[in-house]
């Protein structure tokens, strides 16, 4: 590593990335991105195509919509923290970004934008791996209700 004739550096207040030739200069071994310092050897050997056409599916970015309809329908997962959504409104046609929770299942995602869930497991601040048990128990009016267990 230490014959690169590129070095890559970055500066926290602009967050660019900067690649300058380097003759007879130490190596720089990371990468600052604003508060993340990300390891460039790493980085670089994972990105070989050997490297890459080798790897395995682990987890899927896209998430499903968690959608429980029936009264006494249930979910367990693993409550993995809160993101967004993005959802068309029902009577003027635009598109709201909603607050979500968000849940992982046997390698898959799914997330849930009704405000009564999201409300429970803000006020329960409850620890991100936590497995949970949901089930749906009806409508009261316009509100979803649920029953979250915390399972060990």
């Amino acid at each position: 590593m230490a014959n690169q004739k590129e070095v890559a550096s970055a500066t926290k207040e602009n967050k660019s990335v900067e690649i300058t030739p380097a003759e007879n200069v130490e190596v720089v071994s990371t990468v600052h991105q604003g508060e993340e310092m990300t390891d460039l050897a790493r980085i670089l050997n994972d990105s070989s195509d050997e490297n890459l056409d080798n790897s395995k599916k682990a987890y899927s970015l896209n998430s499903e919509y968690l959608a429980l309809k029936i009264p006494g329908e249930n979910f367990k997962g693993v409550f993995i923290g809160f993101g967004n959504c993005t959802v068309n409104d029902q009577n003027t046609g635009e598109q709201r970004v909603l607050d979500a929770v968000r849940f992982v299942r046997n390698a898959k995602s799914y997330i849930h934008a009704g405000a009564n869930l999201v409300s429970t497991f803000r006020r329960s601040n409850l620890q991100v791996g936590s497995k949970v048990s949901i089930t749906y128990k009806g409508d009261d009016k316009n509100v979803k209700l649920f029953e979250v267990e915390v399972l060990m």
